[in-house]
């Protein structure tokens, strides 16, 4: 796929982040534990060991951080990571979130 494209935005969550005390997240039909549903988008991605870097979504809540009801990460394919981190740093530059990204990587 990185052959055609630099870079793959895709969401981060498959909802909106739950409360702190919730056990369980309904998605659909589906009932997932919190944990489970939280990396549901982006196990498959850290697991193949491609550079990942999530990013809030600060446009709809007004650039603030602590209301995100969403976010979205930027994978790359195996080359170096600089270019996932800069153009995600261009992203975060035009929501509105400075420099503060996120990044994972493989373990």
């Amino acid at each position: 796929m990185f052959a055609q494209v630099d870079v793959l935005l895709l969401p981060a969550l498959p909802a909106p982040p739950s409360a702190v005390h919730d056990k369980t997240i309904k998605l659909g039909e589906l009932e997932l534990p919190v944990l489970r549903a939280m990396i549901y988008e982006t196990f498959l991605l850290n697991m193949c060991g491609a550079p990942v870097v999530t990013l809030p979504d600060l446009q709809s809540t007004g650039g603030l951080a602590e209301s995100v009801p969403f976010g979205f990460q930027i994978a790359g394919p195996h080359r170096p990571t600089i270019e996932v981190l800069s153009f995600s740093t261009v992203v975060a530059s035009r929501l509105g979130a400075g420099g503060s990204t996120h990044s994972t990587y493989p373990a």
